[in-house]
């Protein structure tokens, strides 16, 4: 059985809003994971719990990650990569840096 490779042809990808001050350039990949470009612009917030699964690395900027059951926020930052659990509990991304905090997130079936 030989090695294989695909392309996720992200750059293809159009910007979508995707929540008030978040935008995202997402294609469904290998598997049907979702592969993404997310911008969070200066002090954006995620309004709502989510409970996806992400692996992720933070290209520019920084955001924290808080938790519904309050547990210790994660604070990732640029050249730093992450891993959000899924199924619960649920995380809130917010925007911790001065400009916009931009991520490379992948989410596993």
């Amino acid at each position: 059985m030989s090695a294989g490779g695909r392309l996720v042809p992200l750059s293809g990808a159009t910007w979508e809003d995707d929540a008030p001050g978040i935008r995202a350039r997402a294609v469904q990949g290998v598997d049907g994971r979702r592969f993404a470009i997310v911008e969070y612009g200066p002090g954006a917030a995620r309004g709502d719990w989510c409970l996806d699964g992400h692996y992720g690395y933070v290209l520019e900027g920084e955001i924290e990650y808080r938790f519904e059951d309050r547990s210790a926020p994660l604070r990732v930052g640029a050249g730093e990569a992450l891993w959000l659990v899924g199924g619960g509990p649920g995380h809130q991304g917010h925007n911790v840096a001065a400009g916009a905090t931009t991520l490379f997130l992948i989410d596993p079936v």
